[in-house]
């Protein structure tokens, strides 16, 4: 926790097994396959062991149909495995700990999210869904204690520098909450509205990058300064998103 309470931010090292990880890799996998197999995309998936499906199968099956990718996706959010491996007892401690909730029973899930990132040769795509320099706390004003809310990453895989982690800037949280500006992605068409903090805000010499190994998780408190990494190798970037906060905090809002 002192860690935590000095940068903002600390990794969780080995909280999941690579048993605990597979039934979420393997309904990416059967996810993949069955809707490559509705849009009548099996030949993408050809030569693949379905191990693959969820990196190089999902990539091909972009490069033919991105409306099929997208369906993948969001078939991935709101799968019930996933959903019920954010509520498992043994991370549900591990954010009662970090909220300094006296009770599981205290936890409210202010948003739960899952991101899957794909390669920087689809760079288009990168930059309408990558985060610039931000704070969760601009983006989530609702069911949320903001001086103690944290959020859970929980990577699906491996995940380093080149595949995109997190790039945080240690300490920040300490400043609150930092103005932010406002900016849509596509402007023309006024989507993807991104709240971000101006390069003059930041001092990008005391950032770090947020590795991990599989089976790591990182806790990030709300206000810590972050944003988005580039996936420059040729696989996919799973991240399970968990933003928790306390009911009982002095500062909750609902």
């Amino acid at each position: 926790m002192t860690k935590y309470t000095e940068n903002g931010f600390a990794k969780i090292s080995n909280l999941f097994s690579f048993d605990e990880l597979k039934p979420i890799r393997d309904t990416i996998s059967r996810i993949v396959y069955f809707q490559a197999k509705k849009s009548k995309l099996e030949y993408c998936l050809n030569g693949l062991s379905e191990e693959q499906y969820p990196h190089e199968g999902l990539i091909r099956i972009t490069k033919e149909d991105k409306e099929a990718s997208r369906q993948i996706i969001d078939k991935i959010m709101v799968n019930s495995l996933v959903f019920n491996f954010t509520v498992q007892k043994k991370l549900l401690e591990v954010i009662k700990t970090y909220l300094h909730a006296e009770d599981i029973k205290d936890i409210c899930f202010t948003n739960f999210h899952v991101r899957v990132d794909l390669p920087h040769e689809f760079k288009k795509e990168e930059e309408i869904f990558s985060l610039p320099w931000h704070q969760e706390s601009n983006y989530f004003h609702k069911n949320v204690a903001k001086l103690s809310s944290i959020v859970v990453w929980v990577p699906l895989y491996e995940c380093k520098e080149s595949d995109g982690c997190l790039e945080v800037i240690p300490g920040s949280h300490l400043l609150n909450e930092v103005k932010h500006s406002e900016k849509y992605m596509l402007p023309e068409q006024k989507k993807h509205l991104r709240t971000y903090i101006e390069d003059k805000y930041i001092d990008k010499s005391k950032s770090t990058f947020a590795e991990a190994n599989e089976g790591d998780v990182y806790i990030n408190h709300f206000n810590l300064i972050h944003k988005s990494g580039i996936n420059v190798n040729n696989k996919v970037r799973y991240t399970l998103l968990i933003r928790a906060s306390n009911t009982n905090a002095d500062d909750f809002i609902i």
